[in-house]
């Protein structure tokens, strides 16, 4: 303003700013950008309709020609079903700016459902999405846009519920409409199904609800150095395992140190819920699937292969009959607490017996 009263005044296009009634374009620029909203708000509805109508999974990963069939009933997406879908929905904490419907997800400029207390218009639709935009190639470049890197669900699902660093439509939107609005708009589905390694990204994994409850970032942060700190731990036991550069100790200790602080039950499982810090014992997944894996058995094992472990132990000190008395997160002893429920699982999913063939080692009495 003060420049344009020493007269040195510039256009609306000159500043990059809207074009006035003056300059010839205010009217006419109002009414092309009122069309432009209307056509992609159309072009998003039509793409929920037309996801609804079909298999979500399919859908995303092959188009609609071949997701003429319910996602209840799909078997083509390995490791993609309803179940997965609505545990990632539900444990989505959506940050307090948002204006999105916490029941669907979709934001509450579209979706009534809340303000007119009723179904939501494409409940489910949203979660089947994310959960195949999550493994897909061609969407993990608008993930990369969005903020989003890794391959941890955990770490997914709590980036789905932060604030979007871009709005949509005018709103302040989690990153989860965001991702919706922007993959709709752009519809750049893959037409070659999922590479070789996405294939793989969820293929046989059944999640299930943790105990752990999601926290919501408060106000004033959006809660993405949380996420970045869980995916950087994600990265550390596979630093502690494959590094070339430690000894064996020093990759030992690490990996006893991960495996302290977070589920061993998740963790060697390769469960999707990997990373969370809930005790075996408490472990919701372990008791719920019946792969004889659970902690009362591990704990039935330990007591027996303690015939073999006589007098006191080498690492704790102690007698066998005291070592390791853990009874919560903390370790009383790292062979007896960590290493011993790891050979457990390893031994009950056969891959120890398959280990010990192949380097030749020949085992006596009890495995």
């Amino acid at each position: 303003m003060s420049g344009y009263l020493d007269e040195e005044g510039q256009t609306c296009e000159e500043v990059g700013g809207r074009l006035c009634d003056c300059c010839g374009g205010g009217v006419s620029d109002w009414t092309a950008g009122q069309v432009r909203i209307a056509t992609e708000l159309q072009r998003f509805e039509g793409k929920m309709n037309e996801v609804q109508r079909h298999c979500g999974f399919c859908w995303a990963t092959y188009g609609s020609a071949e997701a003429e069939h319910s996602p209840a009933t799909c078997t083509r997406t390995g490791g993609l079903n309803v179940e997965q879908s609505e545990w990632l929905r539900q444990g989505i904490q959506l940050d307090r700016r948002c204006r999105d419907c916490w029941k669907c997800g979709i934001s509450q400029q579209i979706c009534k459902g809340i303000e007119n207390k009723q179904a939501c218009q494409w409940s489910g639709v949203a979660a089947c999405l994310w959960l195949s935009w999550f493994c897909l190639p061609h969407s993990q470049g608008a993930l990369a846009e969005g903020g989003y890197h890794g391959q941890n669900i955990v770490g997914y699902r709590k980036w789905l519920g932060l604030r979007a660093r871009q709005k949509a439509q005018g709103a302040v939107v989690s990153n989860g409409m965001w991702l919706l609005w922007t993959m709709l708009q752009r519809d750049d589905r893959g037409k070659g199904g999922r590479d070789g390694s996405s294939t793989e990204c969820l293929d046989g994994a059944v999640i299930a609800i943790t105990e752990e409850e999601l926290g919501t970032p408060p106000d004033g942060a959006d809660g993405e150095d949380e996420v970045e700190v869980e995916l950087e731990a994600e990265k550390e036991i596979g630093r502690a395992v494959e590094s070339a550069k430690e000894d064996i100790l020093s990759r030992r200790s690490r990996v006893i140190k991960w495996l302290g602080r977070h589920c061993i039950y998740c963790e060697v499982t390769g469960a999707p819920q990997s990373n969370n810090k809930h005790w075996y014992k408490t472990c919701y997944r372990s008791k719920g699937l019946a792969d004889n894996l659970g902690y009362s058995e591990c704990v039935d094992w330990q007591n027996g292969m303690d015939y073999f472990r006589r007098g006191r132990c080498s690492w704790c000190k102690e007698d066998i009959d005291k070592c390791g008395l853990r009874a919560s997160l903390d370790i009383t002893c790292p062979y007896r607490d960590v290493i011993m429920p790891v050979l457990f699982i390893l031994h009950r999913q056969g891959w120890l017996k398959k280990w010990l063939d192949r380097e030749g080692y020949k085992v006596v009495g009890v495995a």
